[in-house]
């Protein structure tokens, strides 16, 4: 399960956990002007790790859209929407621009 939003404050922690998302990953650099191709390589690698290990993930950022949107995109360029995902990803899933797609379809102000 993976799931995308602004960083939860305090109060959201137990809704999260009751929807099984125990897991979360900061998508921005801390003190980043800009996102780090490295960090961004990093957030994408865990995120497969915990959905792959079948946890319940929140992947997020300050406002739930620049870092959150960038890092989703990566990784349904290298993971696409098909399960399981794989330890070592191949030949990509998807172009950018499908993925850019796919994002706005589902998160509407993405990217």
């Amino acid at each position: 399960e993976l799931a995308a939003a602004a960083t939860p404050r305090p109060e959201h922690l137990p809704a999260l956990e009751a929807l099984g998302l125990k897991q979360r990953v900061d998508a921005e650099a801390l003190g980043a002007q800009a996102q780090d191709l490295d960090h961004c390589i990093g957030v994408v690698k865990q995120v497969a790790d915990l959905v792959r290990g079948g946890q319940g993930c929140l992947l997020h950022c300050a406002d739930g859209f620049r870092a959150t949107s960038m890092a989703l995109a990566c990784f349904l360029v290298l993971h696409g929407l098909d399960e399981p995902i794989r330890a070592k990803p191949g030949q990509p899933r998807m172009t950018a621009g499908e993925a850019i797609e796919v994002l706005r379809a589902m998160r509407r102000g993405s990217l």
